[in-house]
This record gives C-alpha cells, structure tokens and sequence, in this order.
C-alpha cells in the first residue's frame, strides 16, 4: 500500500507491466500516458517498461511469452531485478487499467522530484559565507534545479483548451502581418527549391530531418542554411555533438564569404588571407549562436531558453535549432536501450520544436544497407535505430552525392530526396555542392559552379 510518505506504488509498477502481457491492447493505452523508464521507483521496473515499449514501437508482441524470450537473452538479468522478481511479475495478475496506474506512477515520480528540489533549495537557502567554495557549490546545485526543473514541468505540464474561434483570429493577425510585409510564417532557408517543397522554408514547429551516409554534404547543407538564415535577420542556434566551436565557425565562415573550408581549418591562408579574414569578420556580424555541451534533450530545451533570451536581447529573435547529429544525443536516465534512445529523442525534439514554437533541423545518419545497394540511392528505410525518426519529422530530406562512389559522375551534384513532406509533394532536388567550401547553392545542377567558373 503506498503512501505519500513512501512516494512510490510498487503495485501500480507492476499494473503497468503485466496489463498490457495479458492485454496486449494496453500497452497503446500504457505508451499515450506518457510515462517513461525513469519515472518508476523500481529501476528494474523501469528497464523492464524500457525493453516492452522497445518491442512495442518495433511492432513486436509484448505478451508474457514474448517478454520472457527477450530477457533470456540480455547479458545483464540483474538490471531487470534477476529472474525471481521476473518469473514473479510473469506470474501476477494485472487488477485494473494499466493505463490509470501508469499516471499514477508519474503522479509520484512528480511527486519525489518536487520533494528532491525542495531539499536542494533549503541546501542552498541554509549556505553561509563561512562556505569555501560556496559559489562553485551553488552554481552546481542551481544547475541540477534547473534540469530538474524542466523535467518536473516536462511531468506536469497542464493541457490548454482554445476555442477555435481565438485560433482563427490568431490566424488573421498573421495573415495580417504577412500582406503587410511585417511577418512570415515560414524562415526561408535560402534554398529556393527547397522553399517551394517545403510551402515557403522552416515552419516554427516543424522537424525536418535530413539524412545521409558520411560525406554526403549533409552537414554542409545544414550549415548553408543556417547561414542563409541568419542573413535574413533571424537568430539559429547550432549545436554540434561531434565538432568543437572552432570547426563549425569554419564550417558556418566558409559558405559565407565562398572561401575554402579546408584553409579556414587550418590556419593556411596562404594568398587568401583577405577573403577569409572577411568571410571571419562577415559571419561574426550575423546572429549565429553555438550551444556547446547539450547532449541531452533537457540540456538543449534549457539551452534554447537561455538562446531566446540573448537573442531577444540581441535585438533577433529565435527561428530556428540546427542539430548534429540526433545519434550522438544520450538519454538523461540512462536506462535506455539504443533503439528507444533515438525514438525518446526524436520524439523529444519534435516536442520542443512545438512548445518553444522554433523550427529545428535535425542531421541522422542513414545505416550500411544503403551501400548494399546497387544505386546507392537512399531511401527512408534506411535511417539508423529508429522508425520513431520518420514519424515524429516533418520533412526528411535524403543527401545523395553520385560523385561519392562514381568520380566521373556529375561533379557537384547534390540529389535532396524529399523522402516524407507533410507541407507538401515529395521529389527530388538536384543542387550544387561545392566541396571546397563545403557550401549548398540552389538549383538548378550546373557543373560549372563545382569548377570555380560561377557561384
């Protein structure tokens, strides 16, 4: 029996679980509650749940036998509360909606981590002077309430009911500042076909993924844009999960001013000195703002807050998050098998892009298959870990260079498969990729920018 005192129900953990073995139609109940692993007090429990909703997003059953077979071949049982409390659980009749236990169980989870900040702040309130390192400490502690925090309210958020009346007015408000050349409701990414497949550029809300194997130009393509954004007077954040500060200035710099990539990298300017310490000084004009150390989807959310806020200083205001790469982004909790990691996460982004009202571009990476083939044209089946990646995106956008595996085939072609557009067609884009600058220019495909002879 739980209590407030206790804060946990190891009953209701265990209603969650064993309803949808013996139901399989509430686990769909039990997956729209939202409840996630870490919000069980039992961590076995919660890696149990983990391991279900894993088989569940693959469309695979969650039946007792089912859930048995995938436990006998984990290498670490214990994580999973050993086999007693395994073949105990197997052997429980559920009592009850799986369902209502399962916000039960968040009710508490919320419950615990509104119990663990009211300790952090009395740590803090109680510190005196005599405290060594008290500014140290209390920056550590303000920044673990700050993460939890977001979590919390990530629990709790309320729902909001609108008449569609007031989003209608909404609506001509818009319509109203977009005649009159105030507003648009899309950010041009400064690709012109691009804009025409996507209904005019970058939604606030949208999550475009783009898609390809290493050096496809994927994050060349991303770079440009955010560039061609912040040109247009918008704040972009970027974060790289595999580049420090100093590549992906490069990165941003090169498309700029049309400079080579490669010398800005280096620091061999050579006899381009000039261009390069202009393209340098021209991208560090513009509202560009690189976000280091978010790993985490509670990092990036509360990055993007402390974003809008200087940008708003700044005098922009916040567009668009460019993200590379979603496959290096962890899960907070830890407890995540790989499969549910990228799903959680890119379901996360989606979220964030919706409540924050910014539209995010999101690198991932294509699997092996896509070299088995004998084209080696991309397809969406092809995303790595995850079909979670192609519901919760917008547009998916495949990168394709031919030059890559065939050199005498169409220097400097980039083919843009619009792979999922729910604005609009799906089709294929054929751009200019000019590898030395790592730069992306519109269409249509023409050889003659790759030699240098036109930009």
């Amino acid at each position: 029996m739980s209590t407030l005192k206790t804060l946990h129900s190891l009953r209701d953990e265990e209603y969650v679980l064993t309803g949808p073995m013996w139901h399989a139609s509430e686990m769909a109940e039990v997956v729209a509650a939202g409840i996630e692993p870490r919000e069980f007090y039992s961590s076995a429990n919660g890696a149990i749940f983990s391991l279900m909703r894993e088989r569940y997003q693959r469309g695979q059953p969650v039946d007792r036998a089912a859930v048995r077979g995938s436990l006998t071949t984990v290498k670490n049982v214990e994580k999973y509360g050993g086999w007693a409390h395994i073949e105990s659980l197997l052997g429980t009749m559920p009592e009850g909606s799986a369902a209502d236990a399962a916000r039960r169980v968040r009710a508490y989870a919320a419950r615990r981590q509104a119990q663990t900040l009211a300790r952090w702040l009395l740590r803090v309130s109680e510190m005196g002077t005599e405290h060594g390192d008290l500014a140290e400490e209390t920056a550590v502690i303000l920044d673990k309430l700050q993460r939890a925090t977001i979590e919390l309210s990530g629990r709790t958020r309320a729902s909001e009911v609108l008449h569609i009346g007031e989003v209608g007015r909404a609506w001509f408000a818009s319509q109203a500042a977009f005649d009159e050349g105030r507003a648009a409701p899309a950010t041009s990414t400064g690709i012109g076909m691009l804009d025409d497949t996507l209904a005019g550029g970058l939604y606030p809300g949208d999550l475009v993924t783009v898609a390809g194997r290493p050096g496809m130009g994927k994050t060349s393509l991303a770079c440009t844009i955010a560039v061609n954004m912040a040109q247009q007077g918008h704040a972009v954040g970027v974060i790289s999960l595999e580049m420090p500060p100093a590549q992906i200035f490069a990165k941003l710099a090169a498309p700029f001013g049309g400079v080579p990539y490669g010398r800005m990298r280096s620091h061999d300017l050579g006899g381009m000195r000039g261009p390069i310490e202009q393209a340098a000084n021209g991208v560090c004009a513009l509202p560009l703002y690189l976000i280091k150390g978010a790993r985490t989807i509670e990092s990036i959310s509360a990055a993007a807050r402390r974003l809008e806020a200087m940008a708003h200083q700044d005098g922009y205001p916040l567009r668009a998050l460019v993200i590379d790469y979603l496959g290096l982004l962890k899960d907070e909790s830890g407890s995540a098998g790989r499969y549910e990691q990228v799903s959680k996460n890119a379901r996360g982004l989606k979220e964030m892009a919706v409540d924050r009202e910014l539209g995010v571009m999101m690198l991932s990476q294509l699997n092996r298959k896509v070299e088995d083939s004998k084209d080696k044209v991309p397809n969406i089946s092809h995303l790595r870990d995850s079909g979670e990646v192609e519901e919760a995106s917008d547009a998916i956008l495949l990168a394709f260079r031919p030059e890559y595996y065939w050199e005498d085939r169409q220097p400097g072609l980039l083919e843009l498969i619009v792979g999922k557009n729910r604005h609009g067609n799906t089709r294929t884009l054929d751009l200019n990729w000019i590898g030395s600058q790592g730069a992306v220019l519109d269409g249509p495909y023409n050889p003659m920018r790759q030699r240098g002879v036109m930009r």
